[in-house]
C-alpha cells in the first residue's frame, strides 16, 4: 500500500448563478463578483462556505437584490425578494455599493474596532450614514463573504 498525502489543502470554489428574470442591479453585481472572481478565485473561499440569504434593498431605485449562500459552493444572485433574509442591507444604491471600498478582509475590520476610542467612532459613523445593516451575529459570515466578494482591494 502507498501513502500520499496532500501537500496544500484545497480551497472549496463558488460557483456563481444568476437568477432569471435578472434586472439591472442584479446583473450588475452579478458581473461585478464574477470578474473580482475571475480576477482573483481565491475570493470565493469564503462565500462557498457560507451558508444563508442576503437582502440588498436599494431604497432609492425600488429594487432588491437576493444573495443565496448555499454552502456547498453555489451562490445564486436573483432580483427581488427570494425567501426570509437571514441578513439585510438597506440604503441608497451608491451607498450600499461603497461597501467595495472598504479595506481588507473581515478579521481586519474586526481587529480595528477593539479599542473603545475605535467603536466609539464606528459606531458614530454607522449612525450617521445612509446604510442600514440588519444582521443577527449568527449571520455576519453573509456579510464577511460579501465584503469579501465585492471589495476592490485584494484579498
Amino acid at each position: 500500500m502507498i501513502l500520499t498525502r496532500q501537500s496544500a489543502k484545497r480551497r472549496p470554489e463558488l460557483s456563481l448563478a444568476l437568477a432569471q428574470p435578472a434586472g439591472t442591479a442584479a446583473r450588475l453585481l452579478f458581473r461585478l463578483i464574477d470578474e473580482q472572481l475571475k480576477a482573483e478565485p481565491a475570493r470565493g473561499a469564503l462565500a462557498a462556505r457560507a451558508r444563508g440569504r442576503l437582502h440588498m434593498v436599494y431604497t432609492d431605485q425600488g429594487e432588491t437584490i437576493s444573495l443565496s449562500f448555499k454552502g456547498d459552493g453555489r451562490l445564486e444572485v436573483a432580483s427581488g425578494f427570494v425567501g426570509l433574509p437571514d441578513a439585510s442591507i438597506l440604503g441608497p444604491g451608491q451607498a450600499v455599493l461603497r461597501l467595495c471600498q472598504l479595506p481588507g478582509r473581515g478579521r481586519d475590520l474586526i481587529s480595528a474596532v477593539r479599542t473603545p476610542d475605535r467603536r466609539r467612532t464606528l459606531m458614530r459613523t454607522l449612525r450617521e450614514s445612509p446604510v442600514h445593516v440588519h444582521s443577527p451575529v449568527r449571520s455576519y459570515g453573509l456579510l464577511l463573504a460579501l465584503q469579501r466578494l465585492i471589495s476592490v482591494y485584494q484579498a
